[in-house]
């Protein structure tokens, strides 16, 4: 009787090519996920710096008018600043955006609870901001700036502060604080 114990040389190929193709596979799925996972990688970096140049910010003077006369004399009336996108920004749909004002007085109380304003084109009151210089294309452009009015207010009075976010649809706003000062009658709010 002869003693088959051992393997052959067939049979060794066999597993050989088993262990290979095995191995192949196994290798394929993890390069298969490292691709797909560097590529969901670069996608999220490309969307966070897009969502990062989509900036909307305060530039120059905030202006302001009083009430003159009746039960809110003395009272801000109207605020006007300029708002901006970088060159390297995205375009902004103001048509979709809100600012929210609110106004405390000299104590820091809240006088009104914060107001939502939304756009109203160039003929804005009440509780719309308008934009000035005739422009009623709601979609700013990058290196673009314009005027934003808003109405209405019944503000504080000298002494007292606001504050006014910028709040986009897509990226970061601006926010505005500002002191009336003491001889305040109108002009750069400083």
């Amino acid at each position: 009787m002869r003693r088959e114990s051992a393997f052959t040389g067939l049979e060794a190929g066999i597993i050989l090519i088993a262990f290979v193709i095995a191995a192949s596979v196994f290798a394929y799925t993890t390069l298969t996920a490292g691709f797909f996972t560097a590529e969901k990688a670069e996608e999220v970096t490309a969307e966070s710096s897009q969502e990062a140049s989509a900036v909307l910010y305060a530039e120059g003077a905030i202006y302001g008018s009083l009430y003159n006369g009746g039960p809110s004399d003395g009272q801000l009336e109207t605020v006007s600043f300029t708002m901006s996108i970088p060159s390297t920004g995205l375009a902004q749909d103001i048509s979709k955006m809100i600012i929210i004002y609110t106004q405390f007085d000299r104590a820091g109380h809240v006088v009104n609870l914060p107001r939502t304003y939304r756009f109203g084109g160039t003929t804005a009151s009440g509780l719309l901001f308008g934009v000035e210089n005739g422009d009623t294309e709601p979609v700013m452009q990058p290196n673009e700036r314009r005027i934003f009015t808003m109405t209405a207010l019944e503000g504080p009075v000298t002494g007292g502060y606001f504050t006014i976010e910028t709040k986009p649809k897509n990226g970061i706003g601006a926010f505005i604080k500002k002191t009336l000062p003491g001889a305040f009658e109108g002009g750069a709010i400083i």
